[in-house]
């Protein structure tokens, strides 16, 4: 069970910032009486479950809290520029997952219980939305960055986004509609086409991985 609070802060008519924290408790607990196992296979009618398997059943139950943190911004386009860049809109974010490094330990051998510590996992992503002047025609690159231990994951791409039509500002009498189409790729491993529609907030993707 987790339990989420986060909060949204305008800095002002362009940008906007969150902040969110999360934590909770955590069970994993394993049953493994039910198993069947090489050694009960009798040859010829099956698997034998009154034959011993001889594994021993050392799993214990394993109760732990866990938490993460994490920070987002958004730019919008208001009308003035970004640090010189004429950009419609920019996003970055990052998030830091078991920040205790909780302990799982599940399997107990008799004699010491072995502990494995969750480590931590780094998560940080971007994106801009740059629109093409006298064209309904935007590029939308992003980036993707994980880290957990030893293992890194990184992806970058792009989205070619076609707006058919404009959403009203303030009086929300039209709603924004657009689709996107590109893809990304993940580094040492394979590409991943998406393609995503847009109506008003409402967003429906597709990608294969």
């Amino acid at each position: 069970a987790n339990l989420s609070v986060s909060g949204v802060l305008a800095l002002d008519r362009a940008n906007l910032l969150s902040v969110g924290i999360q934590g909770g408790v955590r069970q994993s607990k394993a049953n493994i009486s039910n198993l069947v196992f090489e050694n009960q296979f009798n040859g010829s009618s099956g698997f034998n479950t009154e034959i011993p398997s001889g594994e021993v059943d050392k799993l214990s139950s394993n109760i732990y809290a866990d938490f993460a943190v994490g920070a987002y911004w958004e730019y919008f386009d208001d009308g003035s520029n970004l640090f010189g860049w004429d950009i419609s809109q920019v996003s970055l974010g990052a998030s830091y997952y078991h920040v205790t490094k909780p302990e799982q330990d599940l399997i107990y051998d008799g004699y010491s219980a072995s502990t494995l510590n969750i480590e931590p996992k780094l998560i940080v992503h971007t994106s801009l939305r740059k629109d093409l002047k006298t064209s309904k025609v935007s590029l939308v690159p992003s980036a993707f960055y994980a880290k957990q231990g030893p293992h890194t994951e990184i992806m970058a791409g792009m989205l070619f986004r076609i707006t058919f039509n404009e959403g009203t500002k303030y009086t929300g009498f039209y709603q924004e509609s657009a689709l996107s189409i590109g893809g990304h790729m993940r580094f040492g491993d394979a590409f991943i086409p998406s393609m995503r529609f847009q109506y008003s907030n409402c967003v429906i993707a597709v990608s294969y991985d």
